[in-house]
């Protein structure tokens, strides 16, 4: 008897470009193919499963990934570099103070929230180093004691 269903997803080239296109840009997976996912193409489980099967498309898309990192390293720079004015409205025992200012606070989150990805996406590039160490005149040192004692529990 023949299975119902779906017919399986039918990859193309073109669809491969438009998702890695769009990955490039800096969009997330879910992004690209969520629920508002464009006409034709596939959800996020058949990608993963083509990812996880697929030695060829895997390494597309680990090339895909690098640069997608420098894509975002550069968004960090632009964000940082480039003032965004916005009003900032006040409630006051008198009315409404508005204020027009840089969202400092706004590119801020946006510059965290950017290193934290790339932090996860490339951790041994962008990731925090943690480092032990003592200083010059006190250094860390390791010390291995031997228990002498009888090791038998009865």
């Amino acid at each position: 008897m023949a299975e119902r269903g779906r017919p399986p997803f039918q990859w193309t080239e073109e669809i491969e470009y438009r998702i890695f296109g769009l990955l490039v840009t800096g969009k997330s997976i879910n992004s690209i193919l969520g629920e508002n996912r464009e006409e034709g193409l596939p959800g996020p489980d058949t990608f993963y499963k083509r990812l996880a099967n697929d030695k060829d498309f895997a390494d597309k898309y680990a090339r895909v990934s690098e640069i997608r990192e420098k894509v975002i390293f550069e968004e960090i720079l632009n964000i940082a570099d480039t003032p965004q004015i916005g009003k900032v409205e006040t409630l006051k025992e008198w009315g409404v103070e508005v204020k027009t200012a840089d969202m400092i606070e706004h590119r801020r989150l946006q510059v965290d929230a950017r290193k934290w990805i790339l932090g996860k996406m490339a951790p041994k590039k962008y990731g925090e180093k943690l480092e032990l160490a003592g200083d010059q005149n006190s250094p860390l040192t390791i010390a291995v004691k031997q228990y002498a004692g009888n090791l038998d529990p009865k």
